[in-house]
Parts: C-alpha cells; sequence; structure tokens
C-alpha cells in the first residue's frame, strides 16, 4: 500500500454478510494508521521576524530574552530541544505548543518558546533549536544562530608604575584596556580638572615631569552603561632644588644671643635637610642641625663660619643632593676664651720653663690683653723679670688669638693662679690657669 497523509486515521476490516437477511457480517476492531509525515525545517523567530542563521541573535547580558522556533507540515508534531553548543538546556526553561496546520490536512505545526537569561560567556556561541523526528533520515534538524551577549565595559589599566618614576629619566605609557560589547568609548580624566584629560585607550608621558604627577582616572561608556572608573596615582620624584637660603648672604649676631637660618627647598620625596658648618681657616666641617630652620643658642665665637644647606632625597635606592650657597656668620661681642682648650693646671718640675697659652676670641678687636698674678698686672708684649707676656698670636679660628705668659727657671714660688684678663668695647673675659711646681 502506497500510503498518503490523507490514509491517516482509524481503520476497520469488514466481511459483509451472506445474504441480505442473514446477520453473519463481521468487523476487525479499529486499527488506527499514523502516516509520518516529516516537518519542514525548523526556523527561528523573534517578535514574528524570522532570524536566520547568517545573523545574531542580540540580547542583553542579565536580562531574560525570548526566541521562538518552529518547526511546520510534520505528523506527528515534532519534538524540539534547545542548545547552547552542545549543552542542552533545561526543560523549565521553554514551552512547546503544537496546533494542526490549516493548510495541509493531518499535518502539525510545532512551536517552541525559549525564555533565558544569558551572560557574558555566552557570547559567541551557538543558540541551536532541534527538531527530533522519526521522519527525518537523520531523526532530527537543526537551527542555529550565533548568540550577541551585549554588556557594559569593565575596564583594567596596564603600566601603572610598581616603583619610582622619575623625572626627565623615565617614560610612562597608561593603557586602558576596554571589555564591551558593542565597542565603547574611552575617557580619561585628571583628578581635579574639569575636562577630559584624552579620548585615546593609551597616554604617554615621555618623559615624565613633576607636572603629569596627579592621579589619572579612565572610564568606558557604551550603550548598555558605563564601567566603574579605575585609577592610577602617578607620583614623580625628582632630586631637590633650594628654593631659598637665609635670610641674608651674611648674618651678624652678638655674642651669647641666638640666630636662626633658613633653608627652602623642594622635591619628591620632599628633602631631608642638614646644616654644614665650615670652620674658617681650618676647613673644619661640623654638622649642626637637620630641619629646615637651623636655630643657634647662645652663640660664641665657635659658630662663626660658613653655614651650607644640604638638601637630600632617595630615588630608586640613590641619594640626591644639593648644597646651597654659604651663609656666612659673625659673632660679635665681648672677648670670650675657649676654655675647652685650655687645661685647668699644668705642672713643671722646679727650674724648668713654663709657657702658659689661653686661646680666645675677640670681635671687634682686644683693646687690653694682660696677665693677673697676685699684685701683679703684666700687658702683653711685656715683660718683668722671669716673666714675659707674650705679644698675641693669631689662631687659625677667625677673630681668635693666643695668648702666652712664659716663667722662666720656675721656682715653688711660682706655683700659684695665672689670671688672663681680655677685654674690648663689649665688656671683658678672664681665666685662671693654675701652675704647680715639682
Amino acid at each position: 500500500m502506497d500510503a498518503g497523509v490523507v490514509d491517516n486515521g482509524g481503520w476497520e476490516c469488514q466481511v459483509t454478510a451472506s445474504s441480505f437477511t442473514a446477520d453473519d457480517a463481521l468487523s476487525s476492531k479499529i486499527a488506527q494508521l499514523a502516516v509520518r509525515v516529516a516537518p519542514s525545517p525548523p526556523l527561528l523567530e523573534v517578535d514574528t521576524v524570522q532570524v536566520t542563521e547568517r545573523r545574531n541573535f542580540t540580547v542583553k547580558e542579565g536580562q531574560s530574552a525570548t526566541i521562538n522556533c518552529i518547526s511546520r507540515h510534520g505528523n506527528p508534531a515534532a519534538n524540539i530541544k534547545w542548545f547552547i553548543d552542545s549543552d542542552e538546556l533545561p526543560s523549565e526553561s521553554y514551552s512547546q505548543r503544537n496546533t494542526s496546520e490549516s493548510d495541509q490536512v493531518n499535518t502539525w505545526q510545532a512551536e517552541s518558546t525559549l525564555h533565558h537569561t544569558y551572560l557574558k560567556e555566552d557570547h559567541g556561541r551557538s543558540l541551536r533549536c532541534v527538531a527530533m523526528h522519526q521522519a527525518y533520515p537523520t531523526k532530527s534538524k537543526d537551527v542555529h544562530v550565533t548568540i550577541d551577549v551585549q554588556y557594559a565595559p569593565t575596564v583594567t589599566l596596564q603600566g601603572t608604575p610598581t616603583g619610582d618614576v622619575e623625572e626627565g629619566v623615565d617614560s610612562l605609557a597608561l593603557r586602558c584596556v576596554v571589555d564591551s560589547n558593542p565597542a565603547a568609548n574611552i575617557q580619561w580624566r585628571r583628578v581635579g580638572d574639569v575636562d577630559v584629560f584624552s579620548f585615546q585607550e593609551m597616554v604617554e608621558f615621555n618623559p615624565v615631569s613633576r607636572k603629569h604627577s596627579a592621579t589619572y582616572t579612565c572610564e568606558a561608556r557604551n550603550l548598555v552603561g558605563a564601567s566603574d572608573p579605575i585609577s592610577a596615582k602617578i607620583d614623580v620624584k625628582y632630586a631637590p632644588l633650594i628654593l631659598q637660603v637665609g635670610p641674608a648672604p651674611t648674618l651678624t649676631a652678638g655674642l651669647y644671643n641666638h640666630t636662626l637660618m633658613d633653608c627652602q627647598a623642594e622635591g619628591n620625596p620632599p628633602p631631608s635637610y642638614t646644616w654644614i658648618q665650615t670652620v674658617s681657616d681650618t676647613g673644619e666641617q661640623i654638622n649642626r642641625g637637620h630641619n629646615a630652620t637651623l636655630l643657634l643658642e647662645s652663640v660664641s665665637y665657635e659658630h662663626q663660619g660658613q653655614y651650607a644647606c644640604v638638601a637630600s632625597n632617595i630615588i630608586k635606592g640613590e641619594e640626591k643632593q644639593v648644597v646651597s650657597d654659604a651663609v656666612r656668620l659673625e659673632v660679635v661681642g665681648k672677648p670670650q676664651v675657649l676654655r675647652y682648650t685650655v687645661d685647668r693646671n699644668i705642672e713643671v718640675e722646679k727650674g724648668e720653663d713654663a709657657v702658659i697659652q689661653i686661646v680666645f676670641c675677640s670681635d671687634p678687636q682686644p683693646s687690653r690683653t694682660s696677665w693677673e698674678w697676685g699684685s701683679l698686672r703684666l700687658d702683653a708684649g711685656n715683660g718683668r723679670g722671669r716673666y714675659t707676656a707674650e705679644t698675641l698670636g693669631k689662631n687659625s679660628r677667625d677673630d681668635c688669638y693666643n695668648a702666652r705668659l712664659r716663667v722662666q727657671e720656675t721656682d715653688l714660688a711660682d706655683a700659684r693662679d695665672y689670671i688672663l684678663v681680655v677685654e674690648n668695647d663689649h665688656g671683658a673675659d678672664r681665666y685662671a690657669v693654675g701652675l704647680l711646681v715639682n
């Protein structure tokens, strides 16, 4: 029998009666005949518009989207399933409705509606509708489209420095890497500025300078939304520069008063300070302080000399240093004996010559220098018997002098204190040295 779809239905075998009046006719039980008819290949529709395999199925990340798969003119109706690539979607995400075809009797239309929420990871994968039917030569036919998941941008930064960036030495390139669909527009902003800094993917600083120090943010935006901004802090390092030192190239301080010196320097990292005094004539260098402001209290003649401010910082593990112009400090006042340079007592053997030497400073110059012992007084440059007050000698220190008293062929009676008295217009100082005669 060459069955056709019109033969679809119930069939019964009958045997007619042997005569008109006989009641011996027979009928079999009704047998149902289902003539299988292969459906047309399935097709996809979105909002009643067919989606061909050459087109994308565009959806938004995180939002549910609806698509229909239709299989027509099959008998019985096809059974439809959905897949993403080879992963079958759960049956509860779609429903199937079968209706009889109006243009071809005894055939059916199967329509499956898929409601599914897509993830970013689904972008570029294949959404497949599979119609299964025993009349298909391969038992199934499918139709597929490429999933186009649109999602808001996310951004990452490349090139953010991990170490020191030095002015005039290093270059820097910051790249704003965007992941989005569709493509996004990029905006670079410098924190604190109103205007957009750049619309390019990459911003370059070649070489970097201190004016580039700032926090830069990158943000991307497309039709779906905007990314969270991501930021990079650029902190350009540079060596110290002395801006000002003073308050003047030359300072004058009164003896035992106080005086201030100030140093202003810029640098990144902020510089540390060291004040170095260079003693005139000797060239000795003395560390006097570690602050931007140097306070010298109870100034003595020992503070007289050249002062330099040294500003330094560390960049890439290397010390950067700059030295200011010198500030000269002049000390004026009454004479001052440098007591730390003199022994309180000196000892000689009887008959030996004794020399007592005392260093003192005076600005202005001393008006009178003398030695006193007992009831006697002997001015410098004079002598009396075995006693000679030598003429003042210039000490290596500025405004300082060596005073010497020589006692020849000492005797036990010479054992006593010998007092140096120094005077100028501002006052006087005195200091006693004991002579011991064995």
